[in-house]
């Protein structure tokens, strides 16, 4: 399932998602952003080690695995972030004593690549049927030197930026629950920077539905 453009008007490079990609774990999706693509893959409540185990609630534990080699101090930085944005949306407290665990593969980057493997997560979390709050959408930005606005940029667009930042909001309200962001930008930037990437994530949520009616329809 393809789309290419929010439709109040913020462009988006061409996006594709396709969920139950893999069949061993309980949920998997394949998302693309441009030429930046990764996999996902969720396995719902299982044992934990005794050290990570929590009395009240599920453990989650992301692993980020880069297309070669092992994971950069950048990686595990990812994966905090993903980790802390699934804390959020699922409901953990239903299943205390157990883990999710989310495995997230590199496959190709060319931009906005942590808020692709945030939305590959959503997407195999939505597959997998998991027990959360709301579904959730990524969206990068980034500011150039004569601080012109490029809203999901390719890795040309990131290397000429000044600043960048991934906001994730949720489905709901579209309220921002988490951003990352470095470089320097005013308060003006940051605010137009928002609204911008709220109004893309209208596209990607519309991308989880359509894919999810997809996969439901070839069932």
């Amino acid at each position: 399932m393809n789309v290419s453009q929010d439709e109040v008007g913020v462009r988006l490079r061409p996006m594709q998602c396709d969920q139950r990609t893999l069949s061993q774990p309980d949920g998997s999706a394949a998302f693309s952003q441009g030429l930046t693509s990764v996999m996902a893959a969720v396995y719902e409540p299982t044992e934990v080690r005794m050290a990570r185990e929590r009395a009240d609630r599920a453990t989650v534990e992301v692993v980020l695995k880069p297309k070669v080699g092992v994971g950069s101090c950048a990686a595990r930085g990812t994966e905090a972030l993903i980790r802390g944005v699934c804390e959020s949306a699922i409901l953990t407290s239903l299943h205390p004593r157990t883990a999710f665990t989310v495995v997230v593969q590199e496959m190709h980057t060319d931009g906005a690549m942590v808020a692709c493997c945030i939305n590959a997560v959503c997407a195999a979390l939505l597959d997998a049927c998991a027990p959360i709050n709301f579904p959730f959408a990524a969206v990068a930005c980034s500011i150039d030197t004569e601080g012109q606005l490029t809203v999901d940029p390719d890795k040309k667009s990131e290397l000429n930026s000044v600043a960048s930042a991934t906001f994730v909001f949720d489905a709901k309200d579209q309220n921002m629950l988490t951003v990352s962001a470095s470089g320097s930008m005013t308060d003006e930037q940051f605010q137009t920077c928002l609204a911008a990437c709220r109004q893309a994530s209208k596209s990607v949520f519309t991308l989880y539905r359509d894919s999810y009616l997809k996969r439901t329809a070839a069932l």
